[in-house]
């Protein structure tokens, strides 16, 4: 199994379905293009394994690893910590 560990300005993240996050307490834009994603962090150096983070889908890389559909994000780009 190889595994993918990004520099210090960047988080390796898991995408979540949309559903699974946005509920009646989020206002979210109504341009799906300006709407944040959420994710769970798999590694980076400011964040936890684990943790729901907001971002923002523009400037982020899409790639797998071991058959996974994963995104790096680079730390400019999270809004926040989802709890």
């Amino acid at each position: 199994m190889k595994k993918f560990i990004p520099n210090s300005k960047w988080v390796l993240v898991r995408p979540m379905e949309e559903e699974n996050y946005y509920g009646s307490n989020f206002v979210t834009a109504d341009d799906p293009n300006k709407k944040p994603q959420i994710g769970e962090v798999i590694s980076g150096a400011d964040f936890k394994k684990g943790n729901k983070i907001f971002f923002q889908r523009n400037g982020s890389v899409a790639l797998e690893v071991n058959e996974e559909k994963l995104i790096l994000v680079n730390q400019n780009q999270i809004l926040g910590i989802y709890e």
